[in-house]
């Protein structure tokens, strides 16, 4: 695992495994949209001199612009998959706190359905705006000394 941005080229390297024969090293970078260009278009040339590994770039949508860009001005950049994941409707902000909840507190999460169709709306589905916004209500019920 990779924490910290910014990465630099070197930065990336000293920190990968060492190559083993029969053994694929895997990298995942989220909010890889920050990462700078240059780094971008060293990951096709670092790819081919090993060939054990495998780069993860995970980011919002400005990652795809970013990346079709430099494909357009002429930089050889490997696309093997590219995912998107929808936004959630009001029953999948509902199970994606349930489950947040259950793995971090355990039980039941103490939004009313009331306020799960308001956090689904105001968030638009996008599961990192339903963190915020679920974090800020927290602290908004702590301060004001309500318990749930």
């Amino acid at each position: 695992m990779i924490e910290g941005l910014p990465l630099g080229l070197d930065d990336l390297r000293d920190r990968l495994a060492a190559t083993e024969p029969a053994r694929r090293v895997v990298v995942g970078l989220d909010e890889a949209q920050a990462l700078s260009s240059d780094l971008l278009v060293a990951l096709d040339p670092l790819l081919i001199v090993r060939p054990d590994l495998r780069i993860l770039l995970v980011g919002e949508p400005l990652l795809e612009s970013k990346l079709d860009a430099l494909r357009h001005g002429g930089a050889a950049i490997r696309e093997s998959v590219r995912c998107r994941l929808a936004p959630l409707d009001a029953d999948g902000v509902r199970g994606y706190l349930d489950f947040r909840w259950r793995t971090v507190r355990g039980g039941a999460h103490p939004f009313a359905p009331e306020a799960v169709e308001r956090i689904a709306a105001a968030s638009d589905g996008i599961p990192q705006m339903i963190n915020l916004i679920c974090g800020l209500a927290l602290r908004l019920a702590e301060v004001r000394g309500s318990t749930g």
